[in-house]
């Protein structure tokens, strides 16, 4: 299960990006979208507030302009958190899903 957290500029996002996660994420999900329209907010304190909204512990932060092209990647990324010690995992635009650290810009 994760929550979703999108920093918006309105009060919602496009229905193709709703319908893109629910395409794609592949796991119980609640989309938590902070209204920053009116540049209330910075990235980090919206995000704080999502956080604070969230039901999951499993938080996902991302931007109102990307669309996902990995169906599953929700069970991917909570197979991940169960079988290792991490905390975090990031992606910014990376091509590919690397084995080892790196550089998002490397590759």
């Amino acid at each position: 299960m994760i929550s979703i957290v999108i920093c918006a500029r309105a009060n919602d996002i496009n229905e193709a990006l709703k319908e893109n996660i629910q395409n794609t994420i592949g796991v119980p999900y609640e989309l938590i979208v902070i209204d920053n329209g009116k540049n209330e907010y910075s990235i980090f304190s919206a995000y704080n507030k999502g956080v604070t909204l969230s039901n999951y512990d499993n938080v996902c932060f991302m931007h109102d302009d990307i669309i996902f092209k990995t169906n599953d990647w929700g069970i991917s990324v909570m197979n991940r958190f169960k079988s290792s010690n991490l905390g975090a995992i990031g992606v910014a635009g990376s091509p590919y899903y690397a084995i080892l650290p790196g550089a998002w810009w490397s590759g």
